[in-house]
């Protein structure tokens, strides 16, 4: 079967196992992309129609996801929503679009285009948050964990925020969407890197146990996130769904809460899929480009298949990271030479998401075998515990003379669907 990595597809034969399966996102309603957003714009949840929530004088700022969520084909539903505003008569001076870069890179002219394609691009302004530039961001109040929040200043200044992105599980906040693009999405740095700071319990590198995919009510992450959307009260959100073929399978807006859970439960119903028994073999890929252009963001696979894994088994992922590990913090600690307790030491003191993807990452080694297709260098990951091919027939060599693998589970969209094994416990 067929694999994407990068900007290929990467074939690899399940034949050689006899008792394999192939784990896919549920099929969903087969109506095009533009019904299902003209459909959530004409049927908000939980709000009144955009266009009747907004004066023809007022200013909006549209906060949009960067370039590595351009899986959610927002220069689709960006103009639909544009001809929302047009209806309340709100000139174009008027609106300008944020982009919710959170810890990210800058991007450049050439991506911007891409995220709202030629036509609004042309029409609107569009800046990137900078959470480390200290001028651009003003706060708002003190959490119930203690962290001052400060967020960006020219969105502030808007007399309503709308937020778009897509609904997918995610490794830390449960999933993301709504609230995310608030924090961390146009958060200051420091800000940013104390609400995932709550992944950790106490000072020994412990891992929450309410932190993960699909976990929100105990999710302290989460609970912090929408403590800010609650004093921010955004006017509105528009939140897409992916299906497996890539494309919009439902859209959802309105309310900033009850438009998100609706998503909520309709992702969880698409893509959380119920495995019987974990397996020996766990192959899957990150979803291609943008979605593996790093290691960073591949790793939000590896927590997606990582429950389907039998203890002491063996997972492969697809994952070109043409950017190499996309952050110097995640690097830093994922080829440290140090133990696993020096390196929670490390990341407890010194904590940023960037380290703590690092970590996270080197503790499944220890619970399974990590096995990469990539462009990364083999040698400097080896000496952690990662195996690194860079092509899938040297995986397969490899993998082919373990007799140990009995069973196999192939799950191509490894960065979309979630594995649910039954044996665990699910909290939420």
């Amino acid at each position: 079967m067929n694999f994407k990595c990068g900007k290929q597809e990467i074939s690899f034969s399940l034949d050689q196992w006899k008792n394999h399966s192939i784990l896919e996102a549920s099929q969903t309603n087969q109506q095009s992309e533009v019904t299902h957003i003209k459909d959530a714009l004409l049927h908000p949840i939980g709000s009144k129609p955009l266009h009747e929530s907004i004066c023809s004088d007022e200013t909006v700022c549209i906060v949009v996801s960067d370039i590595t969520r351009a899986y959610q084909r927002m220069w689709v539903y960006l103009p639909l929503l544009i001809e929302e505003l047009e209806k309340a008569n709100i000139p174009d001076e008027n609106i300008f679009f944020l982009s919710a870069n959170g810890t990210h890179r800058d991007q450049t002219e050439t991506e911007h285009r891409k995220l709202l394609g030629d036509t609004l691009y042309d029409r609107f302004m569009i800046v990137d948050h900078c959470g480390t530039d200290s001028a651009s961001v003003k706060s708002v109040g003190v959490t119930q964990y203690g962290n001052e929040i400060k967020l960006n200043r020219r969105a502030l200044q808007a007399d309503h925020i709308i937020l778009t992105g897509a609904i997918v599980f995610h490794d830390l906040a449960g999933f993301g969407g709504g609230r995310k693009s608030l924090l961390p999405g146009i958060a200051a740095t420091e800000c940013i890197q104390r609400n995932h700071r709550l992944a950790l319990v106490g000072d020994q590198g412990d891992i929450h146990p309410d932190i993960g995919s699909g976990k929100m009510e105990k999710n302290p992450l989460n609970r912090e996130m929408q403590e800010v959307a609650d004093w921010i009260q955004p006017t509105y959100i528009f939140n897409v769904a992916i299906g497996g073929d890539g494309l919009i399978s439902q859209a959802f807006a309105g309310h900033y809460r009850s438009a998100h859970e609706a998503g909520q439960a309709f992702v969880r119903k698409q893509d959380g899929q119920w495995i019987d028994n974990q397996a020996d073999l766990v192959i899957g890929s990150a979803g291609g480009h943008p979605k593996d252009i790093n290691l960073y963001q591949a790793t939000k696979a590896i927590s997606n298949m990582i429950g389907a894994v039998k203890p002491g088994g063996t997972l492969l992922l697809f994952a070109e990271c043409a950017e190499g590990y996309g952050n110097p913090q995640v690097e830093e600690i994922l080829l440290s030479p140090e133990t696993l307790p020096v390196l929670a030491k490390k990341v407890s003191e010194n904590f940023s998401v960037a380290r703590y993807i690092g970590y996270w990452t080197r503790t499944l080694t220890k619970q399974v075998e990590i096995l990469l297709v990539s462009s990364l260098p083999a040698e400097p990951l080896e000496q952690i515990g990662i195996r690194s091919f860079d092509n899938a027939e040297s995986a397969y060599d490899y993998l082919k003379n373990k007799s140990e693998i009995k069973s196999v589970l192939a799950i191509p969209k490894a960065g979309q669907v979630y594995a649910q094994w039954k044996g665990a416990t699910q909290d939420d």
